[in-house]
């Protein structure tokens, strides 16, 4: 749906900033170095959004085999002066810029030279990923100090046409069965809704 919606100048992404206070000189490779390593806690990071043939059903998501940290981490200096201002504008405009479909919904990037010796880091993912609670709970795991998770196996190869189209026929199945509970129970909501309406003291407006 998030990707339906999205247009070319208004991506429906989201992005977070966080500003970090090094103890010392910001070693850039190190930061991406662990953030990389926390990747495999988040299982989704590494798939892709992949279209299916006609009749399988929805598009469905799968591992990127072709997965590369560096296609989603970089590292940039903030313009001058190094301020707040100029921090935010760098994070808007990779905010802004629609996310590539061919690889995993997400981005970040280190913004150094800010003023005080602070780095920013910005992470912007697509509404399709995570929505607001889950893309913090993404970068708690990416973030939080804590030893990542166990690893599965990567990348699982995703599941055959004949598979997609046989759970898309099921799926298709179930729901003619479950259509003949809806229609009946259509009516008595609209007759609920209809007592709950006139109990409130609502009256439909005269034309």
């Amino acid at each position: 749906m998030f990707l339906a919606l999205q247009g070319a100048t208004v991506p429906e992404q989201f992005g977070v900033v966080l500003v970090i206070e090094p103890d010392g000189p910001f070693d850039a490779a190190a930061a991406v170095r662990l953030v990389a390593s926390r990747i495999p806690a988040v299982p989704r990071l590494r798939q892709c959004i992949q279209k299916v043939p006609p009749g399988c059903g929805r598009p469905i998501w799968v591992d990127d085999a072709d997965f590369a940290v560096d296609r989603h981490i970089d590292v940039v200096d903030c313009p001058p002066p190094g301020d707040e201002t100029a921090m935010l504008a760098a994070a808007e405009e990779l905010l802004l810029n629609p996310l590539p479909l061919d690889r995993p919904l997400w981005t970040a990037r280190f913004i150094t030279g800010l003023t005080g010796g602070r780095v920013a880091l910005v992470v912007v993912a697509q509404h399709a990923l995570a929505d607001g609670v889950g893309g913090l709970a993404v970068l708690g795991a990416l973030l939080d100090g804590s030893a990542p998770s166990p690893d599965r196996s990567f990348p699982v190869a995703g599941p055959s046409h004949g598979e997609l189209a046989a759970e898309a026929w099921t799926t298709r199945v179930r729901a003619l069965y479950r259509l003949p509970g809806l229609l009946r129970r259509t009516p008595r909501g609209a007759r609920e809704d209809a007592r709950s309406t006139g109990s409130a003291g609502l009256r439909p407006a005269r034309s």
